[in-house]
């Protein structure tokens, strides 16, 4: 009895040290994120998935598959990424900005973010911009990205960004023409998919990660996690349990 469980706790752990960060990944255009820990769902559902995970020096993301007029890496898509890199237990009252850098969307956000990046596939032009207190301004942080067929991912330097160790995210991508609709949000209840282009609020919802080692970065308690003690106390009570039924059994 007792190696058996001793045989399963050694299986458990290897699970979950496979689907923790940090994991570095490849920025080469083949999809390296673990499907398990790091696939998010999107205001698209499975059509267009997002990807996020980091380690101690990057915050990747990808995304893959199609929006409603096809592979997400055709010409004329527009991939956005925003960042609150000072997060608040309230999370518009950072030192950053909720109203958005304004493309055929103009969101306002759930957060208030002080970094946007933004990618636009039909020229491979990367958009790196920062809140400076009044307006949104060109800023200069490290970038590495991969475009390939239906899958594009990202790498940005943490150190560039003020080596925050938590950060509020959130996603989308816009198709860059006329009554293009906006899609792909993450989380997945961001928005409702429109093509009504102009001003848009976002629902009151994003993802709130600590950059640290031993996360798993679409574990439910990172959506909508201001205040960052969600991890402490679900791994706290995990490991508990576990224990209590180990020396029970034992």
């Amino acid at each position: 009895m007792k190696q058996k469980l001793i045989l399963f706790v050694l299986l458990i752990s290897a699970v979950f040290l496979q689907a923790q960060t940090y994991h570095t990944i490849n920025i080469d255009g083949i999809n390296e994120f673990k499907t398990a820990s790091e696939k998010f769902n999107t205001t698209s559902g499975e059509t267009l998935p997002a990807y996020v995970t980091w380690d101690n020096t990057y915050l990747y993301f990808g995304f893959s598959g199609s929006t409603p007029a096809g592979p997400v890496t055709d010409n004329g898509r527009a991939y956005h990424i925003y960042l609150d890199t000072d997060p608040q237990s309230t999370p518009a009252s950072g030192t950053g900005t909720i109203y958005g850098d304004a493309w055929r969307y103009n969101p306002t956000l759930p957060f208030s973010a002080n970094y946007h990046y933004a990618f636009k596939s039909s020229d491979n032009t990367e958009v790196r911009r920062v809140y400076n207190g009044s307006a949104w301004v060109d800023a200069s942080f490290s970038t590495v990205n991969w475009k390939a067929s239906g899958y594009w991912e990202l790498k940005i330097k943490l150190s560039d960004i003020g080596n925050p160790s938590k950060v509020l995210l959130l996603a989308y991508v816009e198709e860059d023409w006329d009554n293009g609709s906006i899609c792909g949000g993450l989380p997945s209840g961001l928005f409702t998919n429109t093509n009504t282009q102009g001003q848009i609020t976002f629902n009151n919802t994003f993802l709130g990660f600590e950059l640290r080692d031993g996360i798993f970065p679409n574990a439910d308690y990172n959506l909508n996690n201001s205040t960052f003690d969600k991890w402490d106390v679900k791994i706290n009570s995990a490991v508990g349990s576990l224990s209590d039924k180990i020396v029970m059994q034992v």
